[in-house]
């Protein structure tokens, strides 16, 4: 990551609380029972995009939550890592064309 993007989410400290419950409680969580999670009785529109060489977070589990929330789209890159560096255009090419449904 570079460093510059450390710099954008300084300081820490006000985000701490919110990044210790994810790293220790919400993504353990979800990564271990991914199963208890119903999420096709989600009711909004959701958008998922992810790139396959993301080393923090599973490509293979977003496509199959991807599959069980209705009314899902699933943007898949090829590479990027989890801050799917280069794609800023496809990115917003694709949340402009998702919030634009009806």
């Amino acid at each position: 990551m570079n460093s510059n993007t450390i710099e954008k989410i300084m300081p820490l400290s006000q985000r701490h609380d919110g990044i210790v419950l994810d790293a220790k409680i919400a993504n353990t969580d979800m990564d271990n029972h991914y199963e208890k999670y119903d999420m096709s009785r989600l009711k909004v529109p959701t958008l998922i995009v992810h790139a396959e060489d993301d080393k923090l977070a599973d490509y293979n589990k977003a496509k199959l939550w991807s599959k069980k929330i209705p009314n899902c789209t699933f943007v898949s890159l090829k590479i990027g890592g989890h801050l799917m560096t280069g794609h800023s255009n496809e990115i917003s090419e694709a949340f402009n064309k998702f919030t634009q449904k009806k």
